[in-house]
């Protein structure tokens, strides 16, 4: 079974080019959050940010859309 970067490469990647998306405007499984901080007495602890399939940045530090994959079986799922 092919994993979920495999099927983001080979279904999703190829309709961001398609839709005039480059290289430098498509950053792939990343952090857009950093994690809750988490407070234990005296100390503090961060917990894990959330994440995304794909990032789509308009320039270097503004980011227009997040791209979240999910398989087609849980979009026949969901479908009104």
């Amino acid at each position: 079974m092919p994993s979920e970067a495999d099927t983001c490469r080979r279904y999703v990647t190829p309709k961001l080019y398609a839709a005039g998306w480059t290289d430098d405007q498509i950053c792939e499984q990343r952090f857009f959050t950093p994690g809750r901080i988490v407070v234990h007495g005296n100390s503090a602890t961060r917990r894990v940010g959330k994440r995304a399939d794909y990032l789509l940045r308009y320039t270097r530090d503004v980011f227009l859309a997040v791209v979240e994959a999910i398989p087609r079986k849980i979009l026949r799922l969901a479908a009104f």
